[in-house]
């Protein structure tokens, strides 16, 4: 159900939250355009990419762990400690910004221009009216990517819930 994830970062070699983030319809943000805790997450990995000069990253889910730096493709572990969480740090910054598009989409100012009175969670397909902020199925791994974005406590429940029962 999960849209293709892909995501373009180009890092201010000067200022680290102004680094641009592209998502796969063109979607444009800065880093400081992030929920804190996701902001707190991507920073340290934008830091090393601009001290290393690099101008352009371009993330595609499907070559994961290889990458394109500046036009070259290659592993990420070249520019992280931990690649696996550095993975999952890009995808969900992906994953947040097409949820964020989603939702702005259908927002009262929105709807009544383009018919949109409701979204569609990407990664159960549950369709959830414009008032809500999450699909009504504490199981589906939004939660979890929601959690990790934003770190809300409200969420949380559920995200130990999962990882207990897929033990």
């Amino acid at each position: 159900m999960t849209n293709p994830i892909r995501l373009d970062l180009f890092p201010d070699l000067e200022a680290p939250e102004w680094t641009r983030l592209r998502e796969i319809v063109g979607t444009i943000i800065t880093v400081q355009d992030l929920p804190e805790t996701l902001r707190r997450r991507l920073i340290p990995f934008v830091r090393t990419l601009a001290e290393a000069g690099v101008e352009h990253l371009n993330y595609r889910g499907e070559d994961a762990p290889e990458v394109w730096i500046d036009r070259q493709r290659m592993n990420i572990a070249r520019y992280a400690r931990n690649p696996p969480h550095i993975l999952q740090v890009i995808e969900t910054t992906a994953w947040w910004m097409q949820y964020r598009r989603l939702r702005n989409m259908c927002k009262p100012k929105v709807f009544t221009r383009n018919g949109h009175t409701t979204w569609t969670c990407m990664d159960c397909g549950e369709v959830v009216p414009h008032d809500k902020e999450l699909c009504g199925n504490p199981q589906c791994e939004s939660w979890d990517k929601l959690f990790f974005c934003t770190g809300d406590e409200r969420l949380r429940p559920a995200a130990i819930h999962r990882t207990k029962s897929a033990s």
